[in-house]
């Protein structure tokens, strides 16, 4: 979106980025923005501004929507997340965001709700899978978007109002809790004929090894190093890693492509099944108190989770001060 003398808001000079071009609102209001070191061809452009047309009737205000199509994506997320009012990190956040997980995905997409507008971003790259993966994305996206609008996204809500930490869970706990709410209400969302149609992104009971190997690594990690923090920042990758698989796991339930049965080996998912299958997917609002409620539910699930690939995480309740310990592994 272009703001004044050519300024784009996403803090480039239009004027000086031959490939950064701007397609215009589609015709039913949304902002489809390429941010792009090599320009889109014609087609793909087109596709995008399709994909922008369906983002349109899924959110509440498509005008104040700007889909960026880019292949600088984490350079683009970082230096919005450091507009973000209520995002932690700050400036920090333009160096530190990253795509890629601990377990070799790589994420392809993220919403942010900037102080007048709701940007989507999307790596350029994923047209290569396909048209009904793109799509696929760009709903799971919309749903962020219509949760950011609505307010109703449970996502870092005690920067919003006042928010009470679980006693004996340390923050990060909390966060992943919140964003596996919304993944899974993004997720939950998704028509039959948008999540049948891409056969890459629904995850699978085989799809959990690779995440729990995660913690196979920080084990390894810890025996041969000693570092005490990388083994914990590590850990802390795989929990967030677990916090989106989970949520994802449990909208495959909600959709009726698994049966809980499906998920049994996946240990953790049945901590957090019941309370997910019973929050409505996006689009059917639940409000600050019940997702306080929820998230406050969820957060200790997290502790567990950990504890079941042998790290115990604890929080001094009076210094705020956090420890890790290696244990036993428990069922």
């Amino acid at each position: 979106m272009l703001d004044g003398h050519g300024v784009s808001r996403l803090g480039e000079d239009a004027s000086t980025r031959a490939a950064s071009t701007l397609d215009g609102m589609t015709e039913s209001g949304v902002t489809v923005h390429h941010e792009m070191t090599t320009a889109l061809d014609d087609k793909t452009a087109m596709l995008w501004q399709q994909l922008g047309a369906e983002l349109t009737g899924l959110v509440d205000d498509p005008s104040s929507v700007t889909l960026v199509v880019t292949d600088q994506m984490p350079a683009v997320i970082g230096k919005l997340e450091a507009k973000v009012p209520w995002q932690f990190g700050g400036q920090d956040a333009a160096a530190t965001y990253t795509p890629d997980k601990p377990d070799g995905a790589r994420a392809s997409a993220k919403t942010l709700q900037l102080a007048d507008e709701t940007v989507v971003v999307i790596d350029s790259a994923v047209v290569h899978f396909g048209k009904a993966t793109t799509r696929r994305i760009v709903h799971h996206e919309a749903q962020h978007a219509w949760l950011r609008q609505a307010e109703d996204m449970a996502w870092a809500m005690q920067r919003r109002a006042a928010f009470t930490r679980p006693a004996g869970n340390i923050f990060a706990f909390v966060y992943l809790a919140q964003s596996m709410v919304d993944e899974y209400r993004c997720e939950a969302a998704l028509t039959p004929e948008v999540s049948q149609a891409d056969k890459l992104m629904t995850v699978s009971p085989n799809d959990w090894i690779d995440v729990a190997a995660v913690f196979a690594q920080a084990q390894d990690l810890y025996q041969i190093t000693g570092d005490v923090s990388a083994t914990f920042a590590l850990v802390l990758g795989g929990l967030d890693r677990v916090s989106s698989f989970l949520g994802y796991a449990a909208a495959t339930i909600a959709r009726g492509e698994y049966t809980p049965q499906q998920w049994s080996q996946v240990g953790p998912l049945a901590l957090v099944a019941n309370p997910l299958l019973g929050t409505p997917p996006a689009g059917a609002p639940v409000g600050y108190d019940g997702l306080g409620a929820l998230v406050e539910g969820l957060t200790a699930s997290f502790g567990r989770i950990a504890q079941s690939f042998g790290f115990l995480v604890e929080v001094d309740e009076t210094t705020d001060q956090t420890s890790m310990f290696l244990i036993d592994p428990e069922p």
